[in-house]
């Protein structure tokens, strides 16, 4: 079961999670878990909104472990297939393949998600209604799955990101503008500091205009201005992780202790 997405490098961890419980059709009902090599990201771990794709799997071929519902343990694998610039006119995160249905939310992991497909198969007994409960249908189809669907929800969540994205830019300039507002002469917490100066026999003795070479003027600070340079690159992730009957759970840990 298998699910191939695209989003930009400068993503977070947390961002990664809400693309992949919208491409597998999730609500988020439970706690995740990112993992690579001993490093662990998520719920109960390391922050993993500070962490984005581009320090974490920059190149072509870079795994990331993830887990979701540490009940059901659905463990997928996440490959990068392609790093690329985006394409004119796209909007991202968006799904370009995928195979399969996933299996809904509270299904019991792979044991209980295929023994509620044998229940319906056999349309009687309390498993039965149980599985329709489960599944959303007395017609379950495994192999189906709608991608028009999946980029419907991630259009959704790029429209949630330029939101999010909006509102912190507007709080970083508001935070800059009151710093520069508090540090100019005559403010309550420069005026101390102004009266002080005046009082300095130094700061009444005239000051020559000529400056040495290579030196700045004391009356013209200079001004650096530091641009944030956004990663225009994108990463083709794979997302997928084992669906076959009889699996014990922990087979498929690849990135956590036992």
């Amino acid at each position: 079961m298998w699910r191939r997405v695209q989003l930009p490098s400068t993503a977070t961890l947390d961002q990664l999670h809400e693309v992949i419980q919208v491409a597998m059709g999730w609500q988020q009902h439970h706690l995740h878990l990112f993992g690579k090599g001993d490093a662990e990201y998520g719920d109960n771990a390391r922050d993993e909104t500070k962490v984005t794709l581009a320090a974490l799997i920059p190149r072509v071929g870079d795994w990331l472990g993830y887990r979701y519902d540490f009940g059901d343990m659905w463990d997928h694998d996440l490959v990068v297939e392609k790093v690329h610039r985006p394409a004119a006119k796209a909007v991202y995160p968006r799904c370009s393949a995928g195979g399969r249905a996933c299996p809904p939310e509270d299904s019991g992991g792979q044991e209980g998600y295929f023994e509620h497909m044998r229940a319906l198969r056999h349309r009687k007994g309390w498993k039965y209604r149980v599985a329709k409960e489960i599944l959303g249908s007395t017609k379950w189809d495994p192999a189906k799955w709608d991608r028009g669907e999946v980029n419907a929800g991630l259009a959704r969540l790029a429209k949630l990101w330029a939101k999010q994205a909006a509102l912190a830019a507007k709080a970083a300039a508001a935070d800059q503008a009151a710093t520069e507002t508090a540090t100019k002469p005559g403010t309550k917490a420069s005026t101390k500091t102004t009266k002080k100066a005046a009082k300095s026999p130094a700061a009444t003795a005239p000051r020559s205009p000529v400056r040495r070479r290579g030196t700045r003027s004391r009356k013209e600070p200079s001004r650096i201005t530091v641009d944030s340079v956004q990663d225009q690159r994108c990463l083709g992730l794979m997302t997928a992780f084992l669906l076959a009957p009889h699996i014990e759970h922990g087979v498929h840990r690849r990135f956590l202790s036992a």
